[in-house]
Formats: structure tokens, sequence, C-alpha cells
């Protein structure tokens, strides 16, 4: 009976502490519920200035290039890119996007309430088009980056354009985020990039100790060839053997002259390194814009045109 009653007793307690921790359990899952979701980011992109000569179809058209670039690069989760009408409607009345850089881009980014704001400006140089874009945080005024685009046509500017964009927005707080299962690829492509740049590595070096072989047995045949030139008891025998040691000489040099090439293609690609695992990610960035949303080609082509020849 005293053993039956001590395993009740433990049966008891065994229950009781399953209760305290299904309770523990419970108030920590009703605390983090009760916790407020954290806000996105405001990512405010200002439009861009751009030259007299040039429409304002022009400077619309490209700063929705920005836009787009900056919806496809954040994650939509924890960051919000404000329209144009978003941003114009906050402004005071008589405040110009294109016409605010600098220190006035970051006044008009407290003024909406943005984290980030990106202005720029694009000049007409000769036949090229080049732009500049600045990211600023908002509370610090802070420069956190800048980025240069150029192109000789309206396509290609707008393509470098789109480029430099994610390029610069991936400076921001959590941009590089895992999106699309693009960073896993990034880490995939990367890796086989490092084994196929190893590969070749090897294969530039078997090249270089081979043409270096092949040079050393060519002058061990030369001075063999210069020594029986030397010892020569006959017209014949002299004119044969210089033969020998042209031809072989001619070959070491030849041989020389690529195991120098080999060496210096490994030595170039030794400091040049390959791209990063970032370098990668940001191109997958580029090649898989599923959100992006920017003027049909040929309505650039009908700008430029209004624009005049470039």
């Amino acid at each position: 009976m005293k053993r039956s009653g001590a395993n009740s007793m433990r049966y008891r307690g065994f229950l009781t502490v399953l209760a305290i921790l299904a309770s523990v359990v419970a108030v920590s899952q009703l605390a983090r519920a009760a916790e407020p979701a954290p806000q996105p980011k405001l990512l405010a992109i200002l439009d861009l200035r751009i030259p007299a000569a040039l429409p304002d179809d022009v400077g619309r058209l490209l700063s929705d290039v920005v836009r787009a670039a900056g919806r496809d690069v954040l994650p939509a989760d924890g960051y919000v890119v404000m329209t144009r009408e978003n941003v114009q409607e906050l402004l005071p009345p008589g405040t110009s996007l294109p016409d605010c850089v600098g220190e006035c881009a970051v006044e008009v980014g407290r003024r909406i309430q943005a984290d980030y704001v990106v202005s720029g400006e694009v000049l007409q140089i000769g036949t090229q088009l080049r732009g500049t874009l600045s990211l600023y945080d908002c509370r610090t005024a802070n420069l956190l980056g800048q980025a240069g685009a150029r192109g000789a046509t309206m396509d290609a500017f707008e393509t470098d354009l789109l480029n430099e964009t994610t390029s610069l927005l991936l400076v921001l707080p959590d941009a590089a985020r895992d999106q699309r299962g693009l960073r896993r690829q990034a880490a995939v492509d990367f890796r086989e990039g490092c084994r196929a740049r190893a590969r070749l590595n090897r294969w530039i070096m078997v090249g270089a100790v081979a043409a270096g072989g092949y040079a050393a047995y060519a002058h061990v045949q030369s001075n063999s060839a210069w020594d029986d030139y030397s010892a020569a008891g006959s017209v014949e025998e002299a004119a044969t053997a210089w033969d020998r040691y042209t031809t072989n000489a001619h070959q070491r040099d030849v041989a020389l002259g690529v195991t120098g090439v080999f060496v210096g293609w490994r030595l170039w690609r030794a400091f040049r390194g390959g791209p990063t695992e970032e370098e990668c990610y940001r191109d997958l960035l580029l090649k898989n814009r599923l959100s992006l949303e920017v003027t049909p080609r040929g309505a650039s082509v009908q700008v430029v045109l209004l624009a005049g020849k470039f």
C-alpha cells in the first residue's frame, strides 16, 4: 500500500510539472503574439533631375525604372517603396521633386517620414547620358552609397541605371535577404564557379609545365646540335648540324613564349579573382526581375525621338 501511494504521488507530481510547462509555453506564445509586428521601412525615390533639353517624360520614365528596381530588390515584407503620388501628396505645396538633391532630399524624406531616400540627376554630355544616384539615411542624414550609370542610347542608359540601382540598394539592411530562393542559388553558383576556376587553373599549370618541359628538351637538343656543328669535319656535317640547331632553338623559343603566356595567365587569374557570392546574388536579381514593370521599349524609343538624336 505504501508503495502504491508513493507511485501515485510521483504520478501527480509528474502531471503537475507537465501542467506548469504547458502554462509557460502558452504564456510565451501569447506574449509573442501580443508583440507588435515590426513596421516595414519606407523608401522614397524622388524623381530624377534631367536636362532642360529632354522632355519631362524622360525623367518620369527613368524614375520609374529606379522604383521598379527598388521594388524588385527589397523584400516586400520589410520595405515599402513609396509611389510618386504618395510622395507628392505628403510634400509641402510648391516643392519640386526633381529639383531636390543632397540635403534637400534628406529634408524631404524626413517630412514624409521616410526611412531612406534616393535622389539623383541625369546629364547629357555630348552623345551620352550620364546619371548619378545617391542613397541617404533620413534619420542620420548619412550618405549610404552612390551609383553612376551611362549609355549612348536611352535603352543602354536605362539598362545600366537598372543594374546600378540594384547594386546601390543592396547596402540597405536585410536587402540581401534570400528572395525567391535566389540566395541559395547564388551560393550554388558561387561554389560551382570556384570549382570551375580551380579546374581551369590546374589545366593552365599543366600547360605551363608541358610547354616548359618541351622548352627544356629543345634547349638540350639545340646544345647538342651546336656541339656537333663545332666538331663537324666537313661542310655537309656542319650544314646538317646547323639546321638541327636552328630548328631546335626556334622550337625552344616558341615553347618558352607559350610557357610565359601560361604563367602570365595564371598570375592574372590569381590577382583578378572570381565573382563573389554577393555578385552572384546581384546577377541573379538582375536576371530574375519577376515584378519589374517599366515602360515598353517602344515607348522609350519614342521618347528619344522626341528628345532628339543622341
